[in-house]
Formats: C-alpha cells, structure tokens, sequence
C-alpha cells in the first residue's frame, strides 16, 4: 500500500485528459456540453431496486452501494476543509483530504474493492474504492460527481494458466462552474489517457466485477483454493448489471472454463467479442479454450472428454481469431 497523492486535471482535446506530475498538483478548466441526456446518478434506493430488478437472485438489501456515505464521515471532510474555499479550489482540497495525512489518510491498494464506507474504516482500497468515496462525500456536499473509465491503456490483466482476467481502472470527474475537474487516485494516469464518465449502474457492474477479480488475486496471494463458483457469481451479476460491461463477460467465460462449462465458455466469450470485436482478452482467451478443445479431441480416452468435445466442436480453427 501506499498514500496517493491524487492527480487533478481537466478535459483535454478529443476527450483526453493531460496528466499532471502526482507531484505537481494543478489544473486546467474547459467547458463540455452534451444534448443527449443520460442519467448518471442514482440515489442509493434507486441504484438497490435497478440492480435488484436486473439481477433477480438479489435482493435490494443485498446490494452493495459504492458510493453510500453516511452524515458522520460527511461532516468528518466537510470540518478539515478550508471555510474561504469555493468551486474549484474547494473540490481540489476535498480531493487532497481523502490521502492527506492530516485527513482521511488513504492509501492505494490495487487489490481492494471496498465501498466507501469500509474503505474508509479499512483506510485502503483500490481506484474504484477511493472513487467511491469522493464520489460519495461530493454528492453529499451538494457536488455533482462522477464515475469515470480510463481507456483500455488502463487494462489490468491477471494470469490464471493460459486465460487473462481483467478490470478497468476508474477515476472521478466533478463538475464545476468553467467546467470539470479529474482526480485520479492511482498515481499512475498516462501523459494521454482517454476518459468516459459512466453511470451508476455501470460503476456498479465494475464493483461486482472487480469483486471477483480479487477472489483469484487473493486465492493467489495466500496461496488457497480459487472459488471460481464464487468468481462465476460475481461476474454473472456485473453482466446482469449492466450488459455491456465487456470485460465482465470475458471474465464469466473463465470462470465457466475452471468449472468445465465449455459451451457456456464459449457462448459469453462470443458475446464479449459481438460487444467489442477487437477486445484482446476475450480473443486471446476463446483461442486458448480452442486450443485446449483440440487437444481433448486427439485425448479421446481421457475420462469425461467426450462432452467437452462436443461443447468444443462448434469452434473452428477459422472462428478464432
């Protein structure tokens, strides 16, 4: 773990946004305009019922929230902040308080997807966990706050045999008078990164999908057994959240794969590439499974093969790419 100092910028030409030296804490306004309404914010009522209406295993009370807060840690910000600050002074030092020493005193995991609340209590979590937490205390504040996706640049793989797991990196967008402010809790924004402030639900498909992500880190850091039963469930309600969360699908088809569900496998791995055809993991991940498949083809005496053949003979050497 270590203390962020949050990167603060503003949008740049063509969606980009320009880094700033974690050192060097600065930023730059400019206005954006958009005339296609999107609902970006939910309530935390609101997000439990959508969620809950989309994934019918869950309940409302078993949603998470990422972002809910409550009054004491509200107040706990609001009374370290500067009284003479407004707009973009008064975001830039609400952002600085979260990792300040003298503040919430935060520190970066990588491998901890915590809502803000436990983020808070733990005092670590990863990018979408520090999001969480300006995303909550901003709202509370009155601000209007943002989940933002990094580009693919930000693509963060996990090795498991010959499959790739994947997640997304997430930042914060906050909006103000001139414009929006960028804060990034990673350290790490390239000189050139491509920004998409999404919604709720979809910051919640990530939390869920992230969520099983680390069920295989920390398997891999203890050195226990995966629970890809356990994997499989939190990539399928990230899918159910929010369909279009390709890296979600990739992941479900290798849990499915560690289970020995093949044609299952198979059937979200294509539905990933249907939702981004050049989406490396889910390409390099159904060329391996075909790779496999071939293999258990030729092993026609290996107990339990001949099922998985026939899951495998609807892949094509030509299907793969």
């Amino acid at each position: 773990m270590r203390r962020p100092v949050p990167i603060i910028g503003a949008m740049g030409v063509g969606g980009r946004v320009l880094a700033l030296s974690p050192v060097l804490i600065a930023f730059l306004l400019l206005g954006a305009c958009s005339t296609r309404h999107v609902q970006y914010q939910y309530s935390p009522q609101h997000l439990r019922s959508e969620a809950a209406r989309r994934v019918q295993s869950l309940t409302p009370s078993e949603v998470t929230v990422p972002y809910e807060v409550n009054q004491e840690l509200v107040d706990r910000v609001r009374a370290s902040l500067p009284i003479a600050y407004s707009g973009a002074e008064y975001v830039r030092a609400l952002a600085l308080s979260l990792t300040d020493p003298e503040g919430l005193a935060l520190a970066y995991h990588s491998d901890r997807t915590e809502s803000a609340v436990d983020t808070v209590a733990l005092g670590y979590g990863n990018c979408l966990s520090l999001a969480s937490v300006l995303v909550g205390i901003a709202r509370a504040m009155g601000m209007r706050a943002y989940y933002v996706e990094a580009s693919r640049e930000y693509d963060d793989t996990s090795e498991r045999g010959s499959m790739t797991v994947l997640r997304r990196h997430i930042a914060v967008e906050i909006a103000v008078d001139a414009g929006s402010l960028y804060v990034d809790f990673s350290g790490q924004m390239p000189r050139r990164a491509i920004l998409r402030r999404i919604d709720d639900l979809e910051a919640l498909a990530h939390f869920y999908n992230n969520r099983g992500y680390e069920h295989l880190y920390w398997a891999k850091e203890q050195g226990t057994e995966v629970s890809w039963q356990e994997m499989q469930r939190h990539f399928d309600i990230a899918t159910r959240i929010h369909p279009s969360l390709v890296q979600a699908w990739s992941n479900l088809g290798v849990a499915y794969t560690h289970l020995g569900d093949i044609p299952a496998a198979v059937r979200v791995y294509r539905t990933a590439l249907v939702l981004e055809p050049n989406f490396a993991a889910a390409r390099r991940n159904l060329a391996n499974l075909h790779a496999s498949c071939v293999r258990i083809r030729r092993a026609r005496a290996v107990r339990g093969a001949a099922p998985a053949a026939e899951a495998c003979a609807s892949l094509r050497p030509d299907a793969v790419p």
